[in-house]
């Protein structure tokens, strides 16, 4: 009971980490189903002993194994941020890195038509507060 605790909760961590903001309730959603269908099909598969009483444990063995295997193909996100867009999950998934946050900043910026050293504010291009006393009293 503890191992298949233990398993819902690891493919629940996985499966967050590997889907974009965008798409992650989705993928939650579909883990969970399949799942729930892993759950309803185990009485049919229990029911297979009173025939062939090696058969259950070879098809649990068996997926267990290939579950495995198959879990060795995730990409490593330790130490990445999540993913927010689909286009960061193309991008993580073809190179095993996400763009850094300013670059997508930048990418935004450049989108909408705003100069990426203007910050809003009158004294952007001061560099000390001497300067900026400076500028202003010269005005």
């Amino acid at each position: 009971m503890i191992g298949i605790s233990g398993c819902s909760a690891i493919t629940l961590i996985f499966t967050c980490e590997l889907y974009p903001t965008v798409v992650r309730s989705i993928g939650v959603g579909v883990g969970s189903i399949m799942a729930r269908i892993g759950g309803m099909t185990v009485p049919f598969l229990i029911a297979l002993q009173d025939d062939v009483t090696w058969l259950p444990n070879a098809i649990f063995g068996v997926s267990a194994l290939l579950t495995g295997l198959a879990s060795l193909t995730f990409p490593e996100t330790n130490g990445h941020k999540m993913m927010e867009t689909i286009e960061e999950a193309e991008i993580f998934y073809k190179t095993g890195k996400i763009n850094s946050e300013e670059e997508s900043l930048s990418r935004c910026s450049n989108d909408v038509g705003v100069a990426e050293n203007n910050v809003g504010h009158d004294n952007a291009g001061f560099s000390s507060i001497e300067e900026n006393e400076s500028k202003t009293t010269q005005l």
